[in-house]
């Protein structure tokens, strides 16, 4: 901050880094609830989650070649009916949440649109306004790589930022974050928060974090995934697909976290 800034107000904002319950909506749905109650006692007016946070990153298909692809079908039939379809009340537990705290909740999900396409799934950021209304809906535009085979493009419709008692916010989900003309109609949105959930925080991901913050003059909040293998089901198919190995270790998927200020200095995490 330069002495001819104008005075910060100051705000306390929530980062979670937290595993999903795999494949199951109302438990993960629960679980997000009570973090944000939790942040909320913590001060929090903001409280953002990670990539597919409901119900879950589908990691399995980076490890697929051309000759496992009909590996996944078991995976991904519970993969659709753990989604979120916002044309019903699947995210009713949070939007009632947001409201009884008075808080703002950025939670990625994997949204199906069963009745109008027949399945369509889509990596979205839903943002819940403090009243309990939903104030966005960003289906991420280009999904990345092996993403493709379990997220259909998004078409831009949520690509604007959109007032909270915070300040205008925007967010892009991923990789996205790499898109320079995306990113641009955030900026010229007057955005001031930036929102990046992601599913891999790393090295490079932080160095990038740092510079979208400064190219933007805002506030970076990036929830990245973070699970040891105790937190995966049982019965979770094909498990080795994800890298499971039979230990309980953090696997990759070990967070990474960050939180960086409008010049791009890191001031919470990596974690």
């Amino acid at each position: 901050m330069k002495p001819s800034d104008p005075p910060l107000t100051k705000a306390v904002v929530a980062v979670v880094q937290q595993a999903p319950v795999w494949f199951d909506r109302t438990a993960t749905l629960a679980r997000a609830v009570a973090l944000c109650q939790e942040a909320a006692g913590m001060g929090a007016t903001l409280v953002a989650f990670p990539e597919a946070f409901v119900s879950g990153y589908p990691f399995w298909l980076f490890r697929l070649t051309p000759e496992e692809w009909d590996v996944p079908a078991e995976l991904y039939g519970r993969f659709v009916d753990s989604a979120v379809d916002l044309s019903g009340d699947d995210l009713s537990p949070i939007l009632k949440a947001a409201r009884e705290l008075g808080v703002t909740v950025a939670l990625p999900v994997n949204e199906v649109e069963r009745e109008t396409s027949g399945g369509t799934v889509y990596n979205t950021l839903v943002v819940a306004g403090p009243d309990g209304t939903v104030l966005n809906r960003h289906r991420k535009l280009v999904a990345t790589n092996a993403e493709r085979m379990a997220w259909a493009p998004g078409d831009a419709s949520g690509l604007r930022t959109f007032e909270t008692p915070l300040g205008r916010v925007g967010g892009l989900i991923g990789f996205e974050n790499l898109m320079p003309l995306a990113r641009y109609a955030l900026i010229a949105s007057g955005e001031t928060i930036h929102l990046a959930p992601t599913a891999y925080g790393y090295d490079a991901w932080t160095a990038w974090m740092r510079h979208v913050a400064a190219e933007h003059r805002a506030w970076v909040l990036s929830p990245s995934v973070a699970f040891r293998w105790s937190d995966v089901p049982a019965d979770f198919p094909h498990a080795d697909l994800m890298g499971y190995d039979g230990s309980d270790d953090w696997g990759s998927y070990e967070g990474g976290s960050v939180i960086v200020d409008p010049w791009g200095e890191v001031v919470a995490g990596p974690l």
